[in-house]
């Protein structure tokens, strides 16, 4: 009906990843496009569940997600898969390395932050872990990734971004960087999370968009190093 789209009101968010409080008092009669990315938990809050389910991905694109961790923890060397934890490492660089991205104040997360996040979640898991690496850096993953120990990072098996979501979003723990694709990784994610807390030179502009001490893009509960 062309008439209910001429009517739409559109909305953006007040910064990317605050929580606007405007998006959560819109007329039922009215319909809405709004601009944003929606990267606060606050607005999901009500029912974290049933928002995980809603925006879960396609039976097909899980399956393979599935068959992906099936392989990785089989070509383990984990004698005893049943006890086996699979933390999911979500390794973003890629555009984040653009000169844009870095003027505006990003920063990519250190080789030395996942040696610090896989020591941790060896520290607090107990039995054998496996850590699936996914990237849109693998030549980077694999000079500074590939040989910690449990690390599992195949270049021939790089696969489309709906299928490594997939992947993020089934694994028991997680460990992201930095992005959207990072932050929807870990809030589909159900165990652990420890996230990359230097993301963001403090002192730029686009940190302000992210309010006090990040407590609407955090997620109670995730860990940052």
């Amino acid at each position: 009906d062309l008439t209910q789209c001429r009517s739409v009101v559109r909305l953006t968010e007040a910064a990317c990843c605050k929580f606007d409080e405007r998006l959560m008092k819109l007329d039922r009669n009215k319909n809405y496009e709004i601009d944003g990315q929606l990267q606060s938990w606050k607005y999901f809050n009500e029912d974290l569940e049933a928002v995980r389910e809603f925006v879960a991905l396609k039976d097909s694109i899980i399956a393979r997600a599935k068959r992906k961790i099936s392989r990785s923890l089989a070509s383990s060397n984990i004698t005893n898969l049943r006890n086996a934890a699979a933390v999911g490492v979500h390794v973003r660089r890629g555009d984040k390395l653009h000169w844009s991205a870095v003027d505006a104040g990003v920063r990519v997360a250190p080789r030395e932050f996942f040696i610090k996040a896989m020591r941790h979640f060896r520290k607090t898991i107990q039995g054998p872990i496996v850590f699936l690496v996914v990237t849109d850096d693998p030549v980077w993953c694999r000079s500074n990734l590939v040989g910690l120990p449990g690390v599992d990072h195949k270049e021939d098996a790089l696969d489309e971004a709906a299928v490594d979501l997939g992947v993020l979003s089934l694994v028991d723990h997680s460990i992201i960087t930095v992005g959207a694709f990072s932050w929807w990784a870990g809030f589909l994610a159900r165990g652990q999370v420890v996230y990359y807390g230097q993301f963001l030179d403090p002192e730029s502009k686009l940190r302000s968009q992210f309010g006090d001490k990040m407590a609407d893009y955090v997620l109670p509960g995730w860990t940052s190093m």
